[in-house]
């Protein structure tokens, strides 16, 4: 699991065996700080005006980097400690920090720790979509993610799951975006989103 302050591995080979679990106690103020980015974005009322003006693929790449060290912040930490505790009940010793070379009988239940934080991770990536918000770094990159009809959370997660294809792809993908007026990557496509840029909304008046 990445995040330098909360940290849940475990490496199996033929000779070797590695269980590592480790949780900072400056994850809770990363886990605070993120958690109220996240909110603040997710929540705000966001009255825009849509500028039909293409993101640039420098603006997406940005709005990803910033989503993910948030993403990552609100999941690492509560499912470390979810292992830790685990652990403790096992060994009747509760710690921050466990590290050993031997297999226990609960080490399955941490292995499925690390599926279900893809998987929460993969939700609060699209859920901002889902919900016709924009995303943290959609907000401070100063874009919004468009689509003539609404998308569900469950094709959302599916533009999400292309989008890290995209990504890990980008050799092919981004030379093909670039060849576009409207600079739409693979997941955009499959999808009909588009990224556009947004301006700030004029103040209501009243007549």
């Amino acid at each position: 699991m990445l995040g330098s302050e909360a940290r849940l591995n475990i490496l199996s080979g033929p000779d070797a065996y590695l269980y590592e679990a480790k949780l900072a106690p400056a994850s809770a103020l990363t886990f605070a700080a993120a958690l109220a980015v996240y909110l603040l974005a997710f929540l705000r009322p966001d009255k825009y005006v849509p500028l039909y003006q293409c993101a640039g693929l420098k603006q997406r790449f940005g709005a990803f980097c910033i989503d993910f060290m948030l993403c990552v912040s609100l999941t690492a930490p509560p499912l470390t400690l979810i292992a830790l505790g685990i652990e403790g009940l096992a060994t009747g010793q509760f710690s921050l920090a466990v590290e050993r070379d031997y297999r226990m009988g609960h080490d399955w239940i941490a292995g499925n720790l690390v599926a279900i934080t893809m998987i929460v991770l993969l939700v609060l990536f699209s859920l901002p979509l889902s919900k016709c918000r924009r995303s943290a770094g959609a907000v401070i990159c100063g874009y919004a993610i468009r689509s003539n009809e609404p998308i569900e959370l469950r094709s959302a997660c599916g533009r999400t799951l292309l989008g890290f294809i995209t990504l890990c792809a980008m050799i092919i993908s981004v030379p093909m975006a670039l060849q576009r007026q409207d600079k739409r990557m693979w997941h955009d496509l499959a999808f009909d989103t588009r990224a556009t840029m947004v301006g700030a909304s004029a103040p209501d008046s009243a007549d």
